[in-house]
């Protein structure tokens, strides 16, 4: 699945979506961020086991997916990334 997002307007969204991953270490699952590809609704979310916090951010797509990715690794991509507009490409694993 091929999508694309604006870099700011992503890490924006990632910084309240996500903001409750790794604030819980016993559990590894919510060390991750959820992110919904829905088109026009596409969302980030996280919670650390008692709260979940979701916000909405635009991304650009032809089809739907969900996928959970972990908070640090999620970060390393993105501070590598120079370009504002990107162009990502998901092979469901």
């Amino acid at each position: 699945m091929k999508f694309s997002f604006n870099r700011k307007g992503f890490v924006d969204a990632l910084l309240v979506g996500g903001s409750m991953a790794e604030r819980n270490k016993v559990v590894p699952i919510l060390e991750c961020v959820k992110i919904n590809v829905r088109r026009e609704s596409s969302t980030i979310s996280s919670n650390n086991g008692e709260v979940a916090v979701t916000k909405r951010v635009a991304i650009n797509s032809d089809e739907e997916c969900s996928l959970c990715v972990n908070k640090q690794d999620l970060d390393t991509f993105l501070r590598s990334l120079t370009d504002e507009n990107v162009d990502a490409e998901y092979f469901g694993n």
